[in-house]
């Protein structure tokens, strides 16, 4: 979690879109999208030669000369940022080379200049990330290598919150208390589907599941030792599964040890 999290922070260049920058140029031209294509197209078959200008930066001002856009090249890569009538950044658009953290980013501000929305295609997976007011991010969809990740927190910043997940193994979701801890799982797979509740020390303490030959619901210990179990289903410490009937219902002591049992 703390790879997806982070995985978006080296991108912290404010840019824009480039279908944003297109939108712009078009309305600045006065020409709709279909027009502005059209009259390119056309001047391209009529061999019209276009003039080149090479620049370092570009700087776009309005009516009353203040600068509303930046097109600059850095040493990571180009980066191009349009500010709103008050100076403040409002979107960004950049392209960096080098490592995970860096690439190809999206990110667009609120009126007060933080950050809320960041799209971004790094090496390790694209990924959108959707923050607060108070510029905490509160929501995470990313694609890895791994699969798919969607992350929702509290806002607390202490890594409270909600992760779903779909890897080769199959689908989770897994629940975090604010200190981030997990406290519940519900996970499927080809050969089980299983909800887990862990105490506040992480600990698996509860376990209800279903297999293709069994059902069952299994209860432990803080020391994680068995103490009841209901159904056809025995998960022993080893791993390995004790098969009963449905109606089973079994308990045990602190050493794990049967001391009833019925039928």
């Amino acid at each position: 979690m703390d790879t997806c999290l982070t995985f978006f922070m080296g991108a912290a260049v404010i840019g824009a879109t480039t279908a944003l920058v297109l939108f712009g140029l078009i309305r600045l031209f006065g020409l709709n999208r279909t027009s502005f294509y059209r009259r390119t197209l056309a001047a391209e078959r009529a061999g019209t030669t276009f003039k080149e200008i090479h620049a370092g930066a570009f700087i776009l001002v309005d009516d009353k000369g203040k600068p509303r856009a930046t097109l600059l090249m850095t040493q990571e890569g180009p980066s191009l940022v349009m500010l709103d009538e008050n100076g403040t950044p409002r979107a960004g658009l950049s392209a960096f080379k080098g490592g995970p953290d860096l690439g190809a980013s999206l990110i667009l501000a609120d009126e007060n200049g933080t950050p809320r929305a960041m799209l971004a295609a790094l090496k390790v997976g694209p990924g959108l990330v959707l923050s607060d007011d108070k510029g905490k991010d509160r929501a995470l969809m990313s694609l890895t290598k791994e699969g798919p990740i969607v992350y929702v927190a509290d806002g607390n910043g202490n890594g409270g919150g909600a992760t779903l997940n779909a890897t080769k193994d199959g689908p989770k979701l897994a629940l975090y208390e604010e200190n981030g801890k997990e406290r519940a799982a519900l996970e499927a797979s080809k050969d089980v589907a299983g909800l887990h509740l862990f105490d506040e020390n992480g600990k698996d303490r509860a376990m209800l599941f279903v297999t293709k030959d069994t059902v069952g619901l299994n209860l432990r210990d803080e020391n994680r030792k068995l103490r009841a179990a209901m159904g056809s289903g025995v998960i022993r410490a080893d791993g390995t599964m004790e098969i009963s009937p449905e109606s089973s219902l079994r308990l045990f002591n602190s050493d794990a040890h049967l001391v009833w049992r019925a039928p």
